[in-house]
């Protein structure tokens, strides 16, 4: 079947057994919304979800610090007014969630490989993730060593570790990239998966966008030759 983007709802319920935790709680009408918005607590933040749209904030669906109903109400209309301008006809609905301190903008993206298999990848994000171009690729089930040599290559590495600043919770960060590679690993269904971003803290993270790409299963080789010279050559190729 043609790839498509799966849904928050079924996105959130197969990262959840991978304890891949995304804030947030999809609606679908203004009342449904406002209940949202009582129960979760202001500030709030809006997002519009569809297969149909990549990046957000290039069509004006994300908005932020909505400080009480009547803001999250014309945030709602906005959004309508903004996905009817960018001529979106598929809408799932709209992604409430609490407003989250700032913190280091993480990504941890994976992608299903015909050759070697799962690849998951990690480095700097944020809006400006293709323009940092400051990630690591790792193969296959990652072990705990295997992130951490992929962070140590990064710059969100370094300041995991505290440059200029202090450290940042580098273990939960390695913790969820291990589960990344893991349920691509055990879900070949799923081409893509992009955490993006992931806000760290001094103390654990908060997920607050995820993009599933299914299709069908993806068969590669179950005896991959990833040898320490070919892994050599990866590296090469992954930063040149």
């Amino acid at each position: 079947m043609e790839p498509t983007q799966l849904g928050f709802e079924q996105s959130r319920t197969l990262l959840d057994a991978y304890d891949i935790p995304v804030l947030g709680r999809m609606i679908r009408t203004l009342e449904q919304a406002r209940q949202a918005g009582r129960e979760l607590g202001f500030p709030v933040a809006m997002k519009t979800v569809s297969s149909q749209i990549i990046h957000k904030t290039d069509l004006g669906c994300v908005l932020l610090g909505l400080e009480d109903e009547g803001a999250l109400a014309a945030g709602y209309a906005r959004l309508m007014d903004n996905v009817r301008s960018a001529g979106v006809t598929e809408v799932d609905g709209i992604l409430i969630q609490p407003m989250v301190k700032s913190g280091l903008e993480v990504l941890i993206g994976a992608t299903q490989d015909p050759s070697f298999g799962p690849m998951t990848m990690i480095g700097s994000g944020g809006r400006f993730v293709e323009l940092m171009v400051d990630v690591a690729p790792g193969i296959g089930i990652l072990e705990e060593k295997d992130v951490r040599a992929m962070l140590d290559r990064t710059r969100a590495g370094r300041i995991l570790d505290g440059f200029r600043g202090p450290a940042l919770d580098k273990e939960a960060v390695i913790r969820l990239a291990m589960n990344v590679s893991r349920f691509m690993a055990e879900h070949p269904e799923i081409h893509e998966l992009d955490l993006n971003p992931v806000i760290v803290y001094e103390q654990g993270f908060a997920i607050v966008d995820a993009r599933l790409i299914a299709g069908d299963p993806v068969q590669y080789p179950r005896q991959t030759d990833v040898s320490p010279q070919k892994m050599s050559s990866l590296h090469t190729i992954f930063n040149p």
